[in-house]
């Protein structure tokens, strides 16, 4: 559902310029401003469309905006709304437009125009039919019908009856929903022909005010556009109908003259549509919101908002347009009608306030599971790595324990036992026995080794009845593989892995003498 509401404020006409009446209306963006020399009103509606000057009349009658000016011409005004509405009425969102103002403020000259600066009516006519061309083909085919009435005291007139066609019923079922029984509706083929039409119920709307006097213009005038979507699949039909409603509604300043005239026993009749209207829609806006099964819309309280049903609901587009005088002698009607509207902004940007302070409360609500959501999983994975690590430690610890306990047991072998430090130091070289027990299982040229005890070129070190080793010093003589004094292992009886552990511990023992 959406609902627009637009202001637009029309030239000075030949009466206002005669008597050089100032200017009481100003423009900024969306804001209309509303002055006299004591008073000053701003109002903020969805769009505020100048159309006060700054314009000029073409080779055809037609007013188009001067290079780089502000004035909004008949077609910006379609425009602005014909972009999505369009195309959501063949998706079957219904629109109802709306027009509203005082006498001679350009109301009706927004809705229908003239000959040469076509309103909203033949505008939006002309792109359903463009629409219809580029959407038909051999399995959906398109028919619109048209209808013009008037509702004037609860009286519903057919403006394209060839009879009377007036005081007709407001009916209701469940194929039909809510209907106009007996309303003349006419098959249009064209823009052309929907002309035509239009025509003809002016044509009798004009003789209904020779007959009726002043009374036709307290009358609320309806023009429906009825599209009926036929699509044929495997031989079934189905049909869809889209609805769209222009409606040019009683004259804003008829009512407050209707209080002190003759007929101000009509007052009631004639101004409770106006504010039903304003009570319906701004229902439907609540009820969008808030989908409270306790509002009630009152359709029913008036045939102008009960044959607009199917058009002023949750799913329809509503647009308001307002049309002002921008003369002084006509602020009060001008501050009346604005007024009228603001009702509906006010409940709107309520309503807007709410949806905002909603989505940024689920915003926060959303950024604080985030938060609790980013904790949990920075939590979860500090804690899968620190319990991976302490897993690798376990594993590192483990795999120590087991070498541990494999060299301790390699270690307690007799043939390892048997344990010395060979060291130099300014080219001598030099054995410590670790314990006591080493002392009697280490021999230098067969005498056992049981302290300290320097090394000579060409003594055999032995370390129980497996290895034995040759001490050689460089210069005297040079081993076959290397120029520095190695320690070499010989008489290796067993290759054992406690052997290749020895071997390991002292090949890679290098010296150089001085």
């Amino acid at each position: 559902m959406s609902v627009k509401v637009a202001v637009r404020v029309r030239p000075f006409n030949k009466f206002e310029i005669e008597q050089n009446l100032p200017l009481c209306i100003s423009m900024k963006g969306d804001k209309t401003i509303l002055f006299d020399s004591t008073h000053k009103k701003e109002f903020e509606f969805d769009y505020s469309f100048w159309s006060h000057d700054e314009f000029e009349v073409d080779e055809k009658g037609y007013r188009r905006p001067l290079p780089n000016s502000r004035y909004a011409d008949q077609k910006m005004i379609f425009n602005t709304i014909h972009q999505d509405t369009i195309a959501q009425l063949f998706q079957g969102q219904n629109c109802c437009i709306l027009s509203f103002g005082q006498k001679l403020s350009g109301r009706s000259y927004t809705l229908l125009g003239t000959a040469e600066n076509q309103g909203l009516v033949q505008n939006f006519v002309k792109e359903i039919f463009q629409q219809i061309a580029e959407k038909q083909n051999i399995t959906t085919k398109y028919e619109v019908y048209t209808s013009m009435l008037f509702t004037f005291n609860e009286i519903i007139y057919d403006q394209l009856s060839p009879t009377d066609g007036r005081d007709l019923k407001i009916k209701e079922n469940a194929l039909q929903g809510v209907f106009v029984e007996n309303l003349t509706k006419e098959l249009v083929d064209s823009p052309e022909s929907f002309d035509e039409l239009m025509k003809k119920g002016i044509l009798k709307l004009q003789k209904c005010q020779t007959l009726m006097s002043v009374l036709v213009s307290y009358a609320n005038i309806i023009i429906q556009l009825e599209i009926k979507e036929t699509i044929t699949l495997d031989d079934q039909k189905l049909e869809n109908l889209k609805l769209i409603n222009f409606v040019d509604l009683v004259c804003s300043d008829r009512i407050e003259k209707l209080k002190d005239s003759k007929y101000q026993y009509l007052d009631a009749k004639i101004a409770r549509p106006l504010s039903t209207l304003l009570e319906v829609i701004c229902k439907v806006l609540l009820l969008s919101q808030q989908q409270d099964k306790k509002i009630i819309v009152p359709y029913r309280d008036s045939k102008l908002t009960r044959i607009l049903q199917k058009t002023l609901n949750q799913k329809s587009n509503i647009f308001l347009y307002l049309s002002i005088s921008p003369a002084i002698n006509n602020f009060q009607q001008s501050l009346s009608t604005l007024k009228f509207a603001n009702k509906i902004m006010k409940i709107k940007n309520d309503i807007i306030s709410n949806i905002k302070a909603s989505e940024n409360q689920q915003i926060l609500d959303l950024s604080e599971a985030q938060i609790q959501t980013q904790s949990q999983i920075i939590q979860s994975s500090i804690k899968q790595e620190f319990e991976n690590k302490q897993e690798q430690e376990l594993n590192r610890n483990t795999q120590y324990i087991q070498q541990f306990d494999k060299s301790e047991k390699i270690q307690s072998d007799t043939n390892i036992r048997c344990q010395a430090i060979i060291s130099t130091k300014d080219g001598i070289i030099e054995l410590q026995p670790l314990s006591q027990e080493s002392c009697g299982q280490i021999f230098i040229n067969n005498h056992q080794v049981k302290e300290l005890t320097k090394l000579y070129h060409g003594d055999r070190v032995s370390f129980g009845n497996t290895t034995s080793l040759l001490i050689q010093y460089n210069g005297i003589e040079k081993p076959k593989i290397e120029s520095n004094l190695t320690l070499i292992q010989k008489d290796t009886l067993d290759e054992s892995e406690n052997n290749q552990i020895i071997e390991e511990q002292n090949k890679s023992l290098k010296f150089d003498q001085d």
